[in-house]
């Protein structure tokens, strides 16, 4: 085996298009450095030497290989390949010689790290929210943590799972982009919800709620529980029908209330700062917070309600609407299905 490995690095030596000086000097240290390591009284035992000084030796011998493949390419590499080569003559020890091999191959992987980083980047879905926004979607660990720290987002720290989240598939991450510069952060779980969005600092968006209403149905997800969201009334009933006309108006204790109902839920917005979403619950028979952080609570919707005809007419109606509906047979009907029941065969 050593003596295999010492033969595949000359030959690999020969093609690394370096002087050939250089090269012969160290096809002919390499043997004696080796030899020297080995004849240590503590890493010998009679005639045989143990199993971990000979480890790292054909560990470096696949590092040295490495680096004479890598001298025969162009690339980052080559330079710090031929520095390595060319200084074998020179090592004083076999350690010199370990630290250095190491040291090259921890060169070259943080190289291919980065260049296969980068081609990830270049490959990463891009979605255009038309002039200067954009979405980018994150791949890589080493990607989000420039985000977040980009952003000054915990989604730097470890501890908190970010980033195994982004590895196992559990969230999908993408960057809101305005003019090329990062502005955002979102996530979106196996639900297709939108699980967290936060600006710099963990500050708001500054988008209207057209834009996040757009960002939504590009990415295809649902924001109900997420505040960055409901804060602007980028609520999902918003997605099925239009926000522009509200479906019922009242002025109460000095707000302006609106209230849109579809398919069994309802926004309320209080002068257009506050939103909430209810939905009506057929089992339990009452209406049910819809978003995780309600700015208007179900007591303040129930008590609008009572004092405003108009939202609790629309109240009424989307209950109707989420109610299931029982098809009643009439008597006349069980006695028609009965005679045909018990009808004579033949007839």
């Amino acid at each position: 085996m050593l003596k295999q490995l010492l033969s595949q690095f000359q030959t690999a030596l020969q093609s690394a298009g370096m002087h050939p000086l250089p090269c012969e000097q160290a096809a002919e240290c390499l043997p004696t450095l080796i030899a020297q390591f080995e004849n240590r009284p503590e890493n010998r035992a009679g005639r045989r030497v143990h199993r971990a000084p000979r480890k790292r030796v054909y560990c470096t011998l696949k590092h040295l290989k490495r680096a004479a493949a890598a001298s025969a390419k162009a690339g980052a590499a080559r330079r710090e390949a031929h520095k390595l080569l060319r200084a074998i003559r020179t090592f004083p020890d076999f350690e010199t010689l370990e630290k250095r091999a190491s040291s090259f191959i921890g060169f070259q992987n943080r190289t291919s790290r980065r260049r296969n980083e980068r081609e990830m980047r270049k490959r990463a879905p891009v979605i255009q929210l038309g002039n200067s926004l954009a979405l980018h979607r994150i791949d890589t660990a080493s990607h989000l943590t420039t985000i977040g720290r980009m952003l000054k987002l915990c989604v730097t720290r470890r501890n908190l799972g970010y980033l195994h989240s982004l590895r196992d598939g559990s969230l999908v991450f993408w960057s809101i982009q305005r003019d090329g510069e990062v502005v955002g952060l979102l996530s979106i779980n196996a639900d297709n919800e939108v699980e967290e969005c936060g600006g710099p600092d963990h500050e708001s968006l500054g988008l209207d709620r057209t834009v996040m209403l757009q960002i939504l149905r590009e990415l295809n997800v649902t924001a109900d529980d997420c505040k960055a969201f409901a804060d602007v009334g980028a609520l999902s009933i918003f997605l099925e029908r239009s926000a522009q006309r509200p479906d019922a108006t009242a002025n109460f204790q000095d707000s302006l209330y609106q209230a849109w109902g579809w398919k069994g839920r309802l926004a309320v917005s209080q002068d257009q700062r506050r939103w909430s979403l209810f939905s009506w619950c057929s089992k339990r028979s009452e209406w049910v917070d819809a978003t995780f952080d309600q700015d208007i609570t179900l007591g303040q919707m129930v008590d609008l309600a009572a004092h405003c005809p108009e939202i609790a007419a629309l109240v009424r109606e989307q209950r109707a609407l989420a109610e299931p509906r029982v098809e009643k047979t009439t008597g006349h009907r069980r006695r028609q299905r009965h005679r045909r029941r018990h009808r004579p065969r033949g007839i």
